[in-house]
């Protein structure tokens, strides 16, 4: 993992799961529109589209998880049923 996205993790870790949610909401919307301004010629900084990804596969990869960690935690409780 690259320096700037150890940072970024950091950065996001403390927030809720609604928060992450809304930002992948956001971040698919950046990736949407730097991809729309790429295939136009109208990008200036091409880092933008694989930076984006990053980004995005990052709060993805934290909230999956954090659902791994909460079935578990969950399945733990009642048994192993579940």
């Amino acid at each position: 993992m690259s320096q700037s996205t150890h940072r970024y993790l950091k950065s996001i870790q403390g927030k809720s799961d609604a928060e992450l949610r809304d930002l992948v909401g956001e971040l698919k919307g950046k990736q949407f529109d730097n991809r729309f301004e790429r295939s136009m010629g109208r990008l200036v900084n091409y880092r933008l589209v694989p930076e984006t990804k990053r980004k995005l596969a990052v709060v993805l990869t934290l909230l999956r998880e954090r659902e791994l960690a909460a079935e578990k935690g969950a399945s733990g409780r009642n048994g192993g049923q579940g």
